[in-house]
Order: C-alpha cells, then sequence, then structure tokens
C-alpha cells in the first residue's frame, strides 16, 4: 500500500468524487499517519481487547435473538404512517430521542419494546433515553443497558418491565446514571 498524504480540501474532494466502492482513508494527524506505517502485526490488538470484543459481540447477538426489531418501513407500518417515505416517521422519533435504533446488518432497526400496542413511543422511553443520555452510552451500549437485569427491578430487564412498571425503569435508570457519575 503506498501512502498518498493530502490537506484537508483535496482529501474531502477526493472522498466526495470517489466511486462508492473505492474507500478513500482520511488521514487527520500525525498518528493516524504513524499507525498507518507501521507494520500491520504490531496493529493487532491485544488478548484483553479482543475478548471484550468477544464479549460485546456475544451481548449483541442474544439482543438481536432476544426481542422483536424493526426495520424504519415496519415502524411506520405498525404506527399506521401514511407517508410515501417509510422511514421518516422511525428517523423523526429517533431524533427526537422518543425512541432508539441499533445498526444491524447495514439497517438500523428498532427494538420492538419501545412501541406500545398500536405502535407509538412508550413516553418513558424518552424518559429513560434523556437519563442515558447524560451517560453518553452509544446506540449498541443503550441496548445492552435495556437488555441487562437490573436488581433495581428484581433482577428483571427493563425492556422486559417498561411495558407494565415504567415508573420502575425510569428510577432504574436514574439509579445507575447516578453511579456512572452521569
Amino acid at each position: 500500500m503506498r501512502l498518498l498524504v493530502v490537506d484537508d480540501e483535496t482529501a474531502a474532494r477526493i472522498k466526495d468524487e470517489a466511486p462508492a466502492a473505492v474507500e478513500v482513508p482520511v488521514l487527520e494527524n500525525v498518528e493516524d499517519v504513524v499507525v498507518r506505517l507501521m507494520p500491520a502485526a504490531s496493529r493487532v490488538p491485544g488478548t484483553g481487547v479482543t475478548e471484550q470484543a468477544r464479549r460485546n459481540a456475544a451481548l449483541r447477538q442474544a439482543f438481536l435473538d432476544r426481542y422483536e426489531l424493526l426495520d424504519a418501513a415496519s415502524v411506520a407500518e405498525w404506527a399506521g404512517s401514511r407517508s410515501s417515505n417509510r422511514r421518516a416517521q422511525a428517523s423523526r422519533w429517533a431524533s427526537a430521542k422518543r425512541v432508539f435504533g441499533v445498526p444491524a446488518g447495514g439497517h438500523t432497526l428498532y427494538p420492538g419494546f419501545q412501541f406500545d400496542d398500536g405502535g407509538r413511543p412508550r413516553p418513558a422511553v424518552a424518559d429513560v433515553l434523556k437519563i442515558l443520555a447524560e451517560m453518553h452510552l452509544s446506540a449498541w451500549a443503550t441496548a445492552i443497558w435495556w437488555d441487562t437485569p437490573s436488581d433495581v427491578l428484581g433482577w428483571r430487564r427493563p425492556a422486559e418491565v417498561v411495558a407494565v412498571d415504567p415508573d420502575e425503569v425510569i428510577a432504574a435508570a436514574r439509579i445507575d446514571a447516578r453511579s456512572l457519575g452521569a
């Protein structure tokens, strides 16, 4: 591999004009250049990083297996949206932090437990997402929070409790946020 170092303006132009199949890495600082110049063998993560990645992958797969997940078109259909843009409803709700989605298989999938029987976001989900935002969690870390049994909930998962006891789920989120210093 040959390394081409260009200024930011040229890099942006190349990235904009490159065919979609061509990946153009943008090296933002000296550290990026140094890492690219290092032999590949020295960039292999240690066993701790690899083990953590395996655990994260297992948690994500368990989440995908455990819950009904909807793509944006399914969210719109369930909510009875008549919009011609089938992604708009889920996107609006996610932007307003009323629901969350996780990236999987090139799509954003929305866990079904966030929605009531009419396909509308449960109000408690927005409250919890606001609290979790203070902890600066990624989409997947947010999903794992919903899937992790909580002592506050009698070792039940927030995703299993939100429909029947939303106030308890909000309380569990507040306790977790406080314990993590958010």
